[in-house]
This record gives C-alpha cells, sequence and structure tokens, in this order.
C-alpha cells in the first residue's frame, strides 16, 4: 500500500490516548469538507434538473417577458452596497471566531452567536426603515416601478439572522447538515414559493392597469425569494440543536444577550476590517451598474438574457468549503493541517471544476435548437453569455480561498488592503469598456455577452497572484498540487469536448434532421450528463495521474458519511479505485500529509477535552 494511502486509511484517532470519536463528523480530518463537497454536488445537480424543468416548463410561463426578470435584477442592484455596509459587524465573525473557539470551549462560541443574531436584527430594522423613507420621499422619476420593489424588497432585511444555525453549523464543518438545509431551501421551499408568488403576482397582474404585468412579476418574485427564510430557521435550528448535544449549551440560548462589550469590540473590528471590502465592491457595483443604465440603451434586456446564460452555469459555482477549517487548524497552532487543506482546495475545486467545463461546453453545442424546440426563441439571444461566464465562474473557488485563508489565519488587514486594490482596478476597467471605448455601445450583443461576465477577470487575477505571493510568504507556505489539480484535468476535459464535438457534427446534428430534437438529444444527455462522470472523465484523470493513493482512500472514507450523496460518489469512487490500479502514472504525484495527520489527531486530543 501506498504511504499516503496508509496514513489516509487510518481515522483520526490515538489509541494511545483514547482519542476517537463515535461519529466521523466530529472527527478532525479532511474527510469532513470532502464529504461535504460531495453532498453539495448532489444538490447541485438536484438543482440542475429542477431549475431546468423550471426553466424549460415554467420560465416561458413566469417571465414572458425579459424585462420582469431584469426589473427585479435592475431595482434589487442598487441596495447592495446599503446591505453590505450594515453587514460590516458580522463579516466572516461565524466562521472565524466560531471555527477556533467550538473545539474548546462551546460556550464562548455561544456568545459570538449572540452578537450576530443582535446585530443582524437591529440593523435589519433600520435599514427597512431608512429604504422605505426613502423610496417614499425620493422616488426615481422615470423609474418610478422601482419603488415598489425596493419596499418589498427592504423586509427581506429582517430579522436578517435566519441563517445563523446553517452558518454555525458550516463554522463547525458538519457539511451533512448543511447540505440537507440547502437542498430544502434552495430547490424545493424557496424554488416553490418563486413559482406560486410569481404566478400569482402575475395572475393579478393581468388585470391590473395601473401597476401591470411586468411589475407584478417582479414584485412576486421578491417575496418569493424571502418567505421561505423562516421555514428554513426552523428546520436549521432542530438540526442544531442536534449537533450541540452534550456541549452544555441550548439554541435557546442564541437568544440571549450574555455577551458583553469586549466581544462586540472584538467582533466589530475583525467585521469591519474583512467586511469593509464588501462595501467597496457593492460601491463598485452601483457606479458600475449607472455605467450600464446611463450608457447601454436596452440594459434590462442584456442583463435578463445574461441572468438566463448564467443560471445554466450557476452549478459551476459549486466549490470545496472549509467551513471554519482553517481558523480550526491554524489559529489552534496546527500550520501543516491548514497547509493540507488549502492544497485538497485546490486539487478537487480544479478537477470538478474541469468536468464542469467539459460538461457545458458540449451542452452549448446543442442549446440553440433545444430553445427553438422549448418555444423559447426570445431568450435563444442568452446562449452567447454561456461560455464566457464559463470561463469567470471558472475562477471563483479560488479566488474565494483566498479570502477564507486571510479570513481564517486572522489577517484581516492584508485581507482589507488587497480588496481596495482589487476594487480600484475593476472599477477602472468597467470604466476604459464601457465610457471610454464604449464597446457595449459600438460592437452590440457579441461584445456584451464577453464583457458583462468577464469584464473585470484581468484585475480579479492580478490580485489573486498578488494574494497567493503573500500568503505563502508570509503565512504559511503553500503546496499546491499543480498537476493533479489543472494538468490532468484539462487533457481530460479536453478529450470530452472533442467527442461532443464529434458526436453533435455527426451523430447529433442528422439525429434532428431525421427523427426531432427529442430523439436526438436522449442518447447525448445520458452519454455527456450521465454517464461522463463515472465512466470517462474521472477514468481518464484516474489514467493520467489525477489521484493517488492518499487521495482515493480519503475518497473512500468521505463515500460513508456522504448520505444521500451516496448514490453519486459510491459509484465514483469504485470506478477511480478500478482504474487507478491499472495507471502507470498513479501515486507519481501524491502530496504528502503525514504532518497533517499527526495534527490532527493533536487537534482531536484539544476537542475531547473541551468542557
Amino acid at each position: 500500500m501506498p504511504r499516503n494511502a496508509a496514513v489516509e486509511a487510518a481515522p483520526v484517532t490515538n489509541s494511545n490516548h483514547g482519542i476517537s470519536s463515535e461519529d466521523p463528523w466530529d472527527e478532525v480530518g479532511f474527510h469532513r469538507p470532502l464529504a461535504g463537497f460531495w453532498y453539495e454536488l448532489a444538490v447541485m445537480i438536484f438543482h440542475v434538473l429542477s431549475g431546468g424543468t423550471v426553466t424549460i416548463i415554467l420560465y416561458p410561463l413566469m417571465f414572458p417577458y425579459p424585462e420582469s426578470r431584469g426589473y427585479y435584477a435592475a431595482a434589487t442592484s442598487l441596495f447592495v452596497v446599503f446591505f453590505t455596509a450594515f453587514d460590516l459587524g458580522t463579516a466572516n465573525v461565524i466562521n472565524r471566531f466560531i471555527g477556533e473557539v467550538h473545539v474548546k470551549d462551546p460556550k464562548k462560541a455561544i456568545l459570538y452567536l449572540q452578537y450576530f443574531s443582535w446585530y443582524q436584527m437591529i440593523t435589519g430594522l433600520v435599514q427597512i426603515t431608512g429604504i422605505a423613507a426613502w423610496a417614499l420621499a425620493f422616488p426615481p422619476g422615470n423609474l418610478a416601478y422601482m419603488t415598489w420593489i425596493w419596499l418589498v424588497f427592504s423586509t427581506t432585511q429582517y430579522p436578517a439572522m435566519t441563517h445563523v444555525f446553517k452558518s454555525a453549523m458550516e463554522a463547525m464543518q458538519q457539511f451533512n447538515k448543511t447540505a440537507l438545509i440547502t437542498l430544502l431551501e434552495g430547490e424545493l421551499l424557496q424554488r416553490s414559493t418563486e413559482v406560486i408568488f410569481v404566478l400569482l403576482f402575475r395572475f393579478f397582474g393581468i388585470n391590473s392597469h395601473a401597476f401591470g404585468e411586468i411589475l407584478f412579476i417582479a414584485i412576486g418574485l421578491t417575496l418569493g425569494k424571502y418567505l421561505d427564510n423562516f421555514i428554513v430557521m426552523v428546520i436549521s435550528a432542530k438540526l442544531f440543536k442536534k449537533n450541540i448535544k452534550g456541549m452544555g449549551i441550548r439554541v435557546r440560548d442564541i437568544f440571549r444577550h450574555d455577551f458583553d462589550a469586549s466581544t462586540v469590540k472584538e467582533c466589530l473590528a475583525f467585521g469591519f476590517k474583512t467586511g469593509f471590502p464588501g462595501v467597496i465592491s457593492g460601491g463598485v457595483s452601483f457606479i458600475v451598474l449607472g455605467m450600464w443604465l446611463n450608457h447601454v440603451p436596452q440594459y434590462t434586456t442584456y442583463v435578463a438574457l445574461f441572468e438566463l446564460g448564467s443560471s445554466l452555469t450557476n452549478y459551476m459555482r459549486i466549490e470545496l468549503k472549509l467551513g471554519g477549517g482553517i481558523a480550526e487548524a491554524y489559529l489552534n497552532g496546527k500550520k501543516a493541517l491548514a497547509r493540507y487543506y488549502i492544497g485538497q482546495a485546490w486539487r478537487f475545486d480544479g478537477l470538478i471544476q474541469f468536468l464542469l467545463v467539459g460538461i457545458m461546453c458540449v451542452v452549448v453545442m446543442v442549446l440553440q435548437p433545444i430553445f427553438i424546440l422549448l418555444g423559447m426563441d426570445n431568450y435563444v439571444y442568452a446562449i452567447p453569455f454561456i461560455i464566457p461566464t464559463i470561463i469567470r465562474n471558472f475562477e471563483r473557488p479560488f479566488g474565494n480561498l483566498v479570502a477564507a485563508i486571510l479570513a481564517g489565519t486572522d489577517h484581516p488587514n492584508m485581507h482589507l488592503l488587497l480588496s481596495f486594490v482589487k476594487m480600484g482596478l475593476e472599477l477602472v476597467s468597467w470604466l476604459i469598456l464601457i465610457v471610454i471605448l464604449g464597446l457595449p455601445q459600438s460592437k452590440g450583443l457579441p461584445v456584451i455577452a464577453w464583457i458583462m461576465p468577464c469584464g473585470d477577470l484581468a484585475a480579479v487575477l492580478i490580485i489573486d497572484l498578488i494574494s497567493y505571493i503573500y500568503i505563502h510568504r508570509k503565512i504559511l507556505k503553500l503546496s499546491v498540487p499543480w498537476y493533479q489539480a489543472f494538468i490532468a484535468p484539462a487533457i481530460a476535459t479536453g478529450i470530452i469536448i472533442v467527442a461532443g464535438f464529434l458526436y453533435s457534427r455527426f451523430i447529433f446534428t442528422p439525429m434532428v434532421d431525421r427523427f426531432g430534437t427529442v430523439v436526438a438529444i436522449l442518447p447525448m444527455a445520458l452519454i455527456f450528463l450521465v454517464l461522463n462522470p463515472f465512466f470517462l472523465y474521472l477514468p481518464l484523470t484516474a489514467l493520467l495521474g489525477a489521484w493517488d493513493g492518499g487521495s482515493l482512500a480519503s475518497f473512500k472514507k468521505a463515500t460513508r458519511i456522504s448520505g444521500f450523496a451516496r448514490f453519486i460518489v459510491g459509484p465514483m469512487y469504485r470506478t477511480l479505485n478500478w482504474t487507478a490500479a491499472r495507471a502507470r502514472l498513479h501515486d507519481k504525484f501524491s502530496m504528502d500529509d503525514a504532518a497533517a495527520l499527526q495534527e490532527a489527531h493533536a487537534l482531536m486530543k484539544l476537542k475531547k477535552m473541551r468542557t
């Protein structure tokens, strides 16, 4: 057995000290975020299926005019900076502080959750009052319809702490519970409330000559995205109660106010340093929105097309979430474990991103006849937005990891500085593209389709590079598995895309001509959406050396605790394990994880000693 496989196969226990865990989700180790990753992937698949169903069957009925969704996007975008500013006092607080103290002092963790809840509720009331007063006193003359959307949208800021239980469990790396909440919230509850309220308000809007159908649809969408939060809060509290059993704390303790001035000062200082960049980002977004509205005719139509194209690629936002893992390791003196978490995040984010890129590129090849078949002729122009959005989404997991590292290692000042520089570069990029060069106005849809998702990409990549250099030199030495994360997956994805192109040209197109689009799409969907991940892409990555004994053993352990995601993860593991055993490049690019495992042992011992 390779050394890494033996290391990973060993449970996070220490027989010499009696350290063990009845529940693998309470053990310290990478298996928790990895299992959470597979949970999220299962939720994403359900999202694609349910979202595709809604888009195909109900989207034309819910949003017959692109402007109706554009109204919502334009109106709500105006308050991004306002909402973010009021969230400064809680920015990154839960992952940073709960991630550190839940291991050694659960009762102190409750104080941070109390602060979070009360801060959100009090500032939420201030936001609702301020928006209502401003909207009624200064209604926009040429955009009067937005006043009603603003008034309804402002109510979403109270109580504004409905996700406190989910956030706490994510910081504790209880990803099995947070994945269940995400599934209920995003795909069952919110999806249902969106459909119900949009269709209901459209019915009322058809008969309202004063307000009109488009405005009523936008208001219904606003309400549908909000009302499910209260149901989710109750479910989250029930799951959180199970998670804290035996810690000497209760769910209702979160609604008390036992925290003192020192807790407030500590949280406010950290929150302002890590959250203020979000205000700057919101301000940049507000200015950029003004540029689009003032310089680009029919912006609401373009943004609606962009949102539809983005919705088809939103699943690419999936990433391996470490929760409070970095803070738990680094702030308790376990730098090797923190380094290992970061390296594995790069590995799995790269593997999955390339898988999703390959799938989406094949889908784009056959999307136009599908749209036409479904009577969505008005939305065919959303297709040019998809490839640029894929490119933009590919960066997000690695950019988000920068913020997670700086927050989890308690470096808020550097996070603040780098974010300021990033926002400045982004603003300059948009100013050049929209105002100075006037590319959207002069070049039209082909250029707009690239600028909307990728206009700030160059600025983002520059700051990502600078950030990782700083982290590597000043915080902890990074160990990035370049070959396993990028080179091998890229080769496998290239093979899948070429196969998809050949299939589309020589099989799909002739089948459309002879049998119709419906018959032609079924075998293609089966091959590239269902069978591809299990029997094409992942085996290719194994043959190319993207997996080693350690990662496979870790995968096996995560499979056992993947719950409802096991129907995906089980076949994946078996296929990978069979292929890797026959791959000549297997274990040629393995990561050293011995020091990480030793530190996991030590951290588990500390966790067992908590009272």
